[in-house]
């Protein structure tokens, strides 16, 4: 639902522009809205997983994230719509850790722990890659409504089932670090802003203007703020570690291109070609299906490879692991 969520609007864009007269910022704004608020308070969502407790905090996501989404289905404006997808992220936000530590909690060992969260991670995988062709099909079916009320279909029993059956787990003793997730937020909200009302109002605006301002403040702000503070949102030590480095800056132009793409290719297709929700939604399936083989076959294939002992580098074995010829990765 999460990853789903993540992709699925950009399906109803048509839509949107049309039943709801959006302009071009506005429709930016209901795909943004989303990541924004996902983004900014995921940085403290594993503390607040952890003063909850994991099944508590699963359940106020998965309740945050329903009753946002009965609000986006009910929506008369893109004012209520943007604003009810920002609850809608931060909801999901609690939903993603909490959701991996239950997904774990009955691994009995680290391959049985390694094997969960490989199939944890392949259906975040699936939903970010089915988003498309669901969204399509719901818009063909009904409206842009449905692929918000769908949540609401799946939530509702879902919350009542995990409040009654899911496992209690034990409370971290981690404090959360309100002023440094407020000036994520707004590091991160300053800089989607800018983005969105920019091009629109140019770059010299008072909106834009502002907004960098904000970016800016929100930036000093969480550095000072993180350097200070006993409970970091994000230790200092990953800044130095290049694999951590490495791999986020990896996902960071993944998305930039993805979700990028998935704006801009469908409102082509439907408002400059006249292809319907359905058809756009099939013609995303050559890039999203092989997301979905990939994100399936990710976990296995890391198993399969495994951490080089020396470098702590991922290496292919070309041979079998012990022969003569075993490979050997470079330090």
């Amino acid at each position: 639902m999460v990853f789903v969520d993540g992709t699925i609007v950009n399906l109803t864009l048509a839509q949107l522009a049309s039943h709801l007269h959006a302009s071009r910022s506005e429709l930016e704004g209901a795909v943004n809205a989303y990541t924004l608020s996902f983004a900014a308070v995921m940085l403290g969502a594993g503390a607040t997983t952890d003063a909850l407790g994991a099944k508590w905090a699963f359940v106020a996501g998965l309740l945050v994230f329903t009753a946002s989404s009965a609000v986006c289905a009910s929506a008369t404006s893109m004012l209520v719509l943007n604003f009810a997808r920002l609850v809608q992220g931060a909801g999901s936000a609690l939903l993603l850790p909490s959701a991996l530590v239950l997904a774990t909690a009955s691994a009995t060992d680290e391959q049985a722990r390694n094997r969960l969260v490989g199939w944890w991670a392949a259906a975040g995988g699936v939903g970010m890659a089915a988003g498309p062709l669901l969204g399509g099909a719901l818009v063909a079916l009904a409206n842009w409504r449905a692929v918000f009320a769908v949540n609401v279909v799946i939530g509702i029993p879902a919350a009542l089932w995990s409040i009654r059956s899911m496992p209690t787990t034990a409370r971290g003793s981690r404090r959360l670090d309100i002023v440094g997730m407020g000036c994520a937020t707004a590091l991160i909200g300053g800089l989607v802003f800018a983005l969105i009302q920019a091009p629109a109002q140019g770059w010299l605006s008072r909106a834009a203007i502002s907004a960098a301002a904000l970016t800016v403040t929100g930036l000093v702000g969480f550095v000072w703020v993180e350097r200070s503070t006993r409970a970091p949102l994000l230790p200092p030590g990953v800044y130095s570690d290049r694999r951590f480095v490495a791999t986020a800056a990896q996902g960071a132009l993944f998305n930039f291109a993805f979700y990028g793409l998935l704006f801009a290719m469908s409102l082509m297709l439907q408002q400059g070609r006249g292809l319907s929700a359905l058809v756009n939604g099939l013609l995303f399936l050559p890039l999203t299906g092989l997301i979905a083989i990939g994100s399936i076959c990710a976990a296995p294939l890391a198993r399969r490879i495994g951490p080089h002992p020396r470098s702590g580098y991922w290496c292919l074995p070309l041979f079998p692991p012990g022969s003569a010829r075993d490979c050997s990765c470079p330090p």
